[in-house]
C-alpha cells in the first residue's frame, strides 16, 4: 500500500515542478518511475534519481 502512496506522491510531485510539458510525457516518466522501483525492490525512489528524471523530462520537452 505504501508503494501507491509514493506513486500517487511522485506523480503530484513530478506535475506541479514540470507542469507544462504534455500528459503523455507526465505519464511516461511515472511508467519508467514505476518500473525502476519494481526492478530495485524498493517503495521509494531515491531523490537523486527524481534530479536524474526531471533532468531527462526537461531536456526532452
Amino acid at each position: 500500500m505504501s508503494s501507491v502512496i509514493n506513486l500517487v506522491l511522485g506523480v503530484l510531485l513530478v506535475y506541479v515542478i514540470v507542469g507544462p510539458l504534455p500528459l503523455g510525457l507526465q505519464l511516461l516518466a511515472t511508467w519508467l518511475v514505476q518500473r525502476r522501483e519494481q526492478k530495485n525492490g524498493q517503495d521509494v525512489v531515491a531523490s537523486g534519481d527524481w534530479w536524474k528524471l526531471l533532468g531527462t523530462a526537461r531536456a526532452g520537452g
